[in-house]
């Protein structure tokens, strides 16, 4: 069954069960979703971890032109249709999205640090740390570093490593100022004429 929202994946209930998990009435949904090599996630991506090593070896040699990562869940809801397992996949993937969206703030956004024993200065450092994490969002949604979609985003402190905290130098020439940014693929080269492009504020 193809599932709602997410491209080249499909969800299918499945006879697995943990040990010492009950057998009745807890359904077992995977989920496949087909990942073009070029687009196969780096060393560091918890997403890399779904694929199988087999696969991704095939896949790194050249021989394959897409792997597969699989993702389970165990559920005592009812899947007794094909809607209704799409539609449940797709409230489990947009719950775990508020879980992501929890962890970024703590760990990407200090919100685990909290400063003081004020709460009133507490209630700004964790408003400051959940509208660091919409920025993020924003910008990635905007300059289409994320596939369009809630999916693909990175995390505040992948984000800050790749795009915020780059080194790199302004230079003049001919009245021109230039951006010199370390050799190799950077995501600054892509973030920038996409916010260039953008209409200014009236």
């Amino acid at each position: 069954m193809p599932a709602i929202g997410m491209a080249d994946t499909e969800v299918a209930v499945i006879d697995y069960r943990p040990k010492d998990w009950p057998t009745q009435g807890v359904k077992c949904i995977a989920r496949r979703t087909a990942i073009p090599v070029e687009r196969s996630p780096t060393g560091r991506a918890r997403k890399r971890r779904t694929i199988p090593s087999d696969q991704l070896t095939l896949a790194l040699d050249g021989r394959l032109e897409h792997v597969y990562g699989y993702s389970f869940i165990l559920t005592n809801l009812d899947v007794n249709t094909a809607e209704q397992l799409a539609e449940l996949k797709w409230w489990y993937r947009h719950r775990t999205d508020l879980e992501a969206l929890n962890k970024d703030a703590r760990l990407g956004a200090a919100l685990r640090h909290l400063p003081s024993a004020d709460h009133r200065v507490n209630t700004v450092w964790m408003w400051a740390a959940l509208l660091a994490c919409a920025i993020s969002s924003w910008l990635q949604e905007i300059t289409g570093i994320d596939y369009a979609n809630g999916r693909g985003r990175r995390t505040l402190t992948r984000l800050r490593r790749e795009l915020i905290c780059v080194p790199a130098r302004l230079t003049r020439s001919g009245g021109i100022t230039y951006l010199r940014l370390p050799p190799g693929e950077q995501l600054l080269a892509t973030v920038l004429p996409q916010l260039q492009q953008l209409p200014r504020p009236g």
